[in-house]
């Protein structure tokens, strides 16, 4: 720190000691030396400015020293930091009105001011006064902060008297000043910076929050959608599965598994339709159990029932796996043959006849007369599905008139 500079007199006129102009110039240059390497040691702004304020006070030789910022915004002054004595002046200086005070005029005039009628000046609050005066400090000298031309704040050096400041002292004040003013604006631009990257790291974290819950709710809304569409799945495969089988139970005979009498008809315009448009072979067998009746009111219903299930059975061991087996009604049943003419047709028929009487013959008396009559017909082109059918029922009643047991296909025999 550069040493306290003698109390010193004199007015504008007064002769100057080379010498001490020297010595001036000296420490002058010890004290902005002195602040400037503060500031490049990247000291705090508080520190900084209590070490400029020493040396201030070292340098003018003045018991008292405060640092005042610019708040532009209100037009105020607001105390940073005070050294020296008469630190209860604090109290009533926290804030200088910019037009009503005498540090406000030097802040506006832009140099250095004294003001050395404390206990007259207008500009002067009554009880900054009482307090200046109760300190015996009766001199203001109020040096502006200033930065790249603008006004930051002010420095006041409070002194017992009036003294005449040399050009050094003012040109040092104002350098010292400046010094003063480029850390408070690097403080407070390292403040605004801290403040808006606290503020990013907030809004991050309560985006990142944010995001996180709408992530979580989103997982949510989508468990519960997979649920529920996995259970409209569920809900529509079994509605699928329920009509599939609806479907087949009222197109499928209960007792035999075949298909019933009214799906024969529908398949029947279909194969009758597909044979004219492809030109291909159809042919139709009509199957009836000889003698059912008779077993019937022999054995009873229950057996009657067996001997059609195994028929039904017969026939589609029988058959090849494109046709189509039907109980046509009661004991009487037909098979739709795709592609296979009367040839075919017979060798198919015979080949049931023949397993069905065979399956019989193993289960007793029963089987000296269980056999099948089976009458067929080829499909003619153009021909009415009803009159088809028609065709090979005549088949199956000149098969009963031949004594049963046999095939008769209409065109064969």
């Amino acid at each position: 720190m550069s040493q306290r500079a003698p109390s010193r007199g004199g007015g504008e006129g007064t002769q100057r000691d080379p010498a001490v102009d020297s010595n001036l110039e000296r420490r002058a240059l010890e004290a902005v030396g002195a602040v400037a390497d503060a500031l490049y040691e990247d000291v705090d702004f508080n520190t900084l400015a209590r070490r400029a304020l020493d040396e201030l006070i070292a340098f003018m030789g003045v018991p008292t020293a405060v640092i005042y910022e610019l708040d532009s915004d209100r037009n105020v002054l607001k105390t940073v930091t005070l050294t020296g004595r008469g630190e209860e002046i604090l109290d009533h200086t926290r804030e200088l009105p910019l037009d009503r005070s005498v540090t406000g005029r030097a802040v506006m005039a832009g140099r250095v001011m004294e003001t050395t009628d404390v206990p007259t000046n207008k500009l002067m609050n009554p009880e900054v006064r009482d307090h200046l005066m109760a300190a015996n400090l009766n001199v203001v000298i109020s040096v502006p902060l200033q930065h790249h031309g603008l006004t930051v704040g002010a420095v006041n050096l409070l002194d017992e008297m009036h003294r005449h400041l040399a050009d050094t002292e003012r040109e040092t004040l104002l350098m010292i000043g400046r010094i003063i003013a480029m850390a408070l604006t690097h403080a407070r631009n390292l403040e605004q910076i801290r403040s808006t990257k606290d503020a990013l790291r907030q809004a991050n974290e309560a985006l990142e929050a944010r995001v996180v819950e709408r992530t979580r709710e989103l997982t949510e809304a989508n468990e519960r959608l997979e649920q529920e569409v996995q259970a409209r799945r569920q809900a529509e495969a079994a509605l699928r599965d329920s009509e599939s089988r609806y479907r087949r139970l009222s197109i499928t005979d209960g007792l035999t598994g075949l298909y019933n009498h009214r799906h024969f008809y529908t398949c029947l315009e279909e194969e009758c339709h597909r044979a004219r448009q492809t030109g291909t072979s159809l042919s139709l067998l009509l199957i009836d159990v000889d003698n059912f009746k008779q077993f019937n009111d022999t054995y009873g219903h229950p057996a009657g029932d067996h001997v059609l299930a195994t028929l039904a059975t017969v026939m589609r061991r029988s058959v090849r796996g494109e046709d189509l087996g039907f109980r046509y009604g009661g004991e009487e049943f037909t098979v739709l043959l795709p592609q296979c003419d009367a040839t075919g047709a017979y060798s198919i028929a015979d080949r049931l006849r023949e397993a069905f009487r065979a399956t019989y013959h193993a289960v007793g008396d029963s089987g000296n007369y269980l056999s099948v009559s089976i009458g067929g017909a080829q499909y003619e082109p153009e021909e009415d599905p009803r009159q088809f059918v028609h065709r090979a029922d005549q088949a199956l009643y000149r098969a009963k008139r031949q004594g049963k047991n046999c095939v008769c296909l209409n065109g064969l025999d």
